[in-house]
């Protein structure tokens, strides 16, 4: 099934978050699954979740792989 990562850049005052909902057979979860902070990442980070790319395999381990600026 297809997950979803949603951003959230002005979040924690533009430290920013990234939301991670899985799909099942009847769609996407209501409730996130994960919460990625940007201030977790590094405490200086501004925006984080701004940009998310992905649907490429980047490491060859037949799953497709999520960035995050």
């Amino acid at each position: 099934y297809q997950d979803v990562a949603i951003g959230a850049p002005k979040e924690d005052d533009y430290g920013g978050a990234v939301y991670i909902y899985h799909g099942d057979a009847t769609g996407i979860t209501r409730k996130y699954s994960m919460k990625l902070a940007g201030r977790s990442v590094s405490p200086g980070l501004q925006m984080f979740g701004q940009s998310i790319s992905g649907n490429v395999d980047m490491d060859g381990n037949g799953y497709a792989d999520v960035t995050i600026g």
